[in-house]
């Protein structure tokens, strides 16, 4: 099953905490994607108190960060946790989730 995940919370807010239950129970046994959104990016950042679980999910799944959103909020690639991918148009989020994946969650 392929699974994507739009993440749009901060290491900070309690959805952040779900996101990782969720991501960890399907990382590693479904193909996982997820879409670090919005106020979301900061979860991409290194240094973070939860960047070590960041990290895991990445050994086992694909973590895109939304370039735009990155930019409105002063984020370089240099301050991203190794392994991001960034990708730079929503119409290549909408495509590739309706037409690759199984089951979408949002976070």
């Amino acid at each position: 099953m392929q699974i994507a995940i739009i993440l749009t919370r901060t290491p900070a807010e309690t959805g952040f905490n779900t996101f990782l239950k969720f991501a960890s129970i399907y990382a590693g046994k479904e193909e996982l994607t997820a879409y670090f959104v919005g106020n979301g990016i900061f979860s991409a950042i290194k240094g973070h108190s939860k960047e070590s679980e960041i990290k895991k999910l990445i050994e086992n799944s694909s973590i895109y960060v939304y370039l735009d959103d990155m930019e409105a909020r002063g984020v370089s690639k240099e301050d991203l946790i190794d392994g991001m991918l960034i990708f730079e148009s929503y119409d290549n989020i909408v495509v590739n989730i309706m037409e690759n994946k199984d089951q979408i969650l949002s976070f």
